[in-house]
Protein backbone atom coordinates (compact mmCIF):
# COMPACT_ATOMS: atom_id res chain seq x y z
CA UNK A 1 0.00 0.00 0.00
CA UNK A 2 1.08 3.21 -0.37
CA UNK A 3 0.39 6.57 0.89
CA UNK A 4 1.34 10.09 0.60
CA UNK A 5 1.42 12.71 3.30
CA UNK A 6 2.55 15.78 1.01
CA UNK A 7 6.19 15.41 1.28
CA UNK A 8 6.88 11.78 0.26
CA UNK A 9 5.55 8.60 -0.78
CA UNK A 10 5.34 5.76 1.98
CA UNK A 11 5.27 2.29 1.42
CA UNK A 12 3.63 -0.53 3.49
CA UNK A 13 4.06 -4.35 2.08
CA UNK A 14 1.57 -6.55 3.25
CA UNK A 15 2.41 -10.61 3.25
CA UNK A 16 0.13 -12.67 1.40
CA UNK A 17 -1.74 -14.90 4.11
CA UNK A 18 -0.70 -18.04 2.31
CA UNK A 19 2.74 -17.41 2.66
CA UNK A 20 2.56 -18.09 6.85
CA UNK A 21 4.40 -21.17 8.34
CA UNK A 22 2.52 -22.61 11.46
CA UNK A 23 4.59 -21.21 13.78
CA UNK A 24 3.51 -17.70 12.81
CA UNK A 25 -0.57 -18.88 11.86
CA UNK A 26 -0.29 -19.83 15.59
CA UNK A 27 -0.41 -16.04 16.62
CA UNK A 28 -3.58 -14.50 18.07
CA UNK A 29 -3.64 -11.62 15.94
CA UNK A 30 -3.60 -13.50 12.61
CA UNK A 31 -6.82 -13.86 12.00
CA UNK A 32 -7.21 -10.23 12.42
CA UNK A 33 -4.60 -9.69 9.94
CA UNK A 34 -6.25 -12.33 7.15
CA UNK A 35 -9.20 -10.27 7.60
CA UNK A 36 -7.73 -6.73 6.84
CA UNK A 37 -5.44 -7.82 4.02
CA UNK A 38 -8.57 -9.94 2.39
CA UNK A 39 -10.64 -6.88 2.45
CA UNK A 40 -7.39 -4.52 1.21
CA UNK A 41 -7.19 -7.32 -1.65
CA UNK A 42 -10.91 -6.80 -2.36
CA UNK A 43 -10.44 -2.86 -2.40
CA UNK A 44 -7.94 -2.84 -4.38
CA UNK A 45 -9.02 -5.46 -7.48
CA UNK A 46 -12.52 -3.17 -7.64
CA UNK A 47 -13.53 -2.31 -10.79
CA UNK A 48 -14.76 1.75 -9.88
CA UNK A 49 -16.18 2.10 -13.01
CA UNK A 50 -19.31 2.83 -11.66
CA UNK A 51 -18.01 5.34 -9.18
CA UNK A 52 -17.13 7.45 -11.79
CA UNK A 53 -18.27 11.44 -11.91
CA UNK A 54 -20.05 10.74 -15.29
CA UNK A 55 -21.83 8.42 -13.91
CA UNK A 56 -23.79 10.62 -11.12
CA UNK A 57 -26.55 10.39 -12.91
CA UNK A 58 -27.23 6.79 -11.95
CA UNK A 59 -28.11 7.62 -8.25
CA UNK A 60 -28.94 3.67 -7.16
CA UNK A 61 -26.47 2.20 -9.23
CA UNK A 62 -23.61 4.31 -7.72
CA UNK A 63 -24.89 3.82 -4.19
CA UNK A 64 -24.71 0.21 -4.38
CA UNK A 65 -21.42 -0.35 -6.50
CA UNK A 66 -19.44 2.13 -4.83
CA UNK A 67 -20.92 2.39 -1.47
CA UNK A 68 -19.26 -0.92 -0.52
CA UNK A 69 -16.05 1.27 0.43
CA UNK A 70 -18.60 3.67 1.99
CA UNK A 71 -19.49 2.97 5.41
CA UNK A 72 -22.22 6.12 6.00
CA UNK A 73 -23.33 4.78 2.48
CA UNK A 74 -24.18 1.10 3.79
CA UNK A 75 -25.81 2.66 7.28
CA UNK A 76 -27.85 5.23 5.19
CA UNK A 77 -28.82 2.75 2.25
CA UNK A 78 -28.48 -0.77 3.51
CA UNK A 79 -31.57 -1.72 1.07
CA UNK A 80 -28.73 -0.95 -1.72
CA UNK A 81 -25.71 -1.42 -0.24
CA UNK A 82 -25.00 -5.40 -0.31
Amino acid sequence: MFYFDGEKYHYFDMIEPDCFDNEIKKDPRIPEYIEFYNEMAAFITQDFGACRWDNFGNRDEMIRECGKFNWRWREKYPDLVK
